[in-house]
């Protein structure tokens, strides 16, 4: 199990740090470039690098050394995989939080239908998208923590497909995220071209140009409306 995941985590901690570096930056454009809005999930970033090499060195430490681990060796290990995985569930929570806060401020000030159907549709695609990530990463975390203080068959085989399903999970949230926006953006444009396509949807229009132009009448022109009196003379 151990080596298992000591060759695993330099894999997983540059994906992890990658998807939570774009969502940070996700964050950082929707508030308008605005530091102060980041300053909290980039330090929760730092921190999760420090520990994923903390959590590199112990266990590489325990494979190296045949002889009994030290109490403090044994402590890091525990205390940098709990503390990985609180640093990237609070990077996910607090991100995806503020974002959809953003978005449901933008929501509320918005008086078109259409506009405002299109932004509860984005909250809720990033809802999906982050609470996906955070559920798994939560549930990797309670089995990973139940096989540090068990050390059973149970406990290690749920603690591996847990972290692999969280794995997984990180490209799926990011990919369902960016397959999401783009049928949104195709089934809003095929709407669209159907609406200029079909005649019917511009009859109300052609209705109301007819109805603006004006009939000419004889009493526009004053020569015309003497023409009949001048034949009969």
């Amino acid at each position: 199990m151990l080596k298992i995941r000591t060759s695993q985590a330099p894999v997983e901690s540059m994906i992890v740090i990658l998807a939570d570096c774009i969502l940070i930056y996700r964050c950082w454009v929707t508030y308008a470039y605005k530091w102060k809005v980041v300053v909290l999930p980039i330090f929760l970033w730092v921190a999760y690098i420090v520990f994923s090499v903390l959590f590199l060195y112990t266990s590489t430490y325990q494979l190296m050394h045949e002889t009994p681990i030290t109490l403090t060796i044994n402590r890091l290990y525990k205390v940098s995989i709990g503390a990985c995985f609180i640093c990237t569930i609070g990077i996910n929570s607090y991100a995806t939080s503020f974002i959809i806060f953003r978005i449901w401020n933008l929501a509320n000030r918005t008086t078109e239908p259409p506009d405002r159907r299109n932004l509860t549709l984005t909250i809720r695609i990033i809802a999906e998208s982050g609470l996906l990530y955070t559920i798994t990463s939560i549930l990797a975390l309670i089995t990973g923590v139940a096989y540090l203080e068990l050390k059973n068959t149970s406990s290690s085989i749920a603690s591996s497909i847990f972290a692999a399903i969280n794995l997984n999970m990180t490209g799926i949230a990011f990919n369902l995220l960016l397959i999401r926006v783009a049928l949104n953006r195709t089934s809003a444009s095929t709407s669209s071209s159907l609406r200029q396509s079909i005649p019917m949807f511009n009859l109300e229009h052609d209705d109301s140009n007819t109805s603006q132009e004006r009939i000419p009448d004889s009493t526009d022109d004053p020569m015309k409306a003497r023409a009949p009196a001048d034949a009969n003379v």
